[in-house]
Order: C-alpha cells, then structure tokens, then sequence
C-alpha cells in the first residue's frame, strides 16, 4: 500500500498502478458501476447538447468522490478505468462530446485525464 484516499466515511486504499501512478483498490462491483455510468453517459448525450451552445451553461460531470482515475480490483492483478475517465472516454466516442471535467489540476484523476487526451 502506498497510501489511502478519504471520500465521506470511506477509505480507499491506494497501491501503485500499472502506469506508474498511485491506484485505488476497489471491489469487483466497480466494473458494473462503471457499465451503468457509461451507458448514463451515452443515452443523456442527446439531452446534455441542449446546454452546448454559446452563452449555455454547458454539461458537466460532477464527481464529489473523484478517486485517482484507475483502479485495481481487489485481490486481482486486473487494472480498469476510474469512473470519471471512463464516463469521459465514453463521451469522447462521439461526435457531439459534451463532458467537461471539473476538479483541481493536481488532483490525480485530472492528470490521468490529461494523459488520456482530455483537453479543459
């Protein structure tokens, strides 16, 4: 273990990921969460375009418990995206791409966005 994260009473705990950077550790249930927010994601595309236009407010994706962007499933060696990259990624499949990220620059999951082609 390399370090832990707090989000409300829960404590993830971080171990070294496959890219070098810190990942956290979550159950397997993860992998499902992130099936549902993709699909959240792709059929509210249509929706959230109504809010791109010039002088809108714009649609973006809150995370209040951000964890570090990858994580790893518990008692396994396989590493998946974290929720917000994977809602991104999923956004990013299309043409009308309207997801925009909001957290602190140093914030991990942000830099893995960065890494990943994200662009503020």
């Amino acid at each position: 273990m390399i370090g832990s994260i707090k989000t409300g009473a829960f404590v993830g705990q971080l171990v070294q990921g496959d890219d070098g950077s810190p990942v956290e550790e979550v159950g397997a249930w993860a992998k499902t969460k992130h099936e549902y927010l993709c699909r959240y994601v792709d059929i509210s595309r249509g929706v959230r375009s109504k809010w791109l236009d010039h002088g809108k407010a714009g649609a973006p994706l809150i995370d209040p418990f951000c964890g570090p962007g990858r994580c790893r499933i518990r008692g396994t060696n396989e590493f998946i995206d974290g929720g917000v990259v994977a809602a991104w990624k999923k956004s990013a499949d299309s043409r009308t791409h309207s997801l925009r990220y909001i957290s602190e620059i140093s914030n991990p999951g942000g830099l893995r966005l960065a890494r990943n082609g994200y662009k503020r």
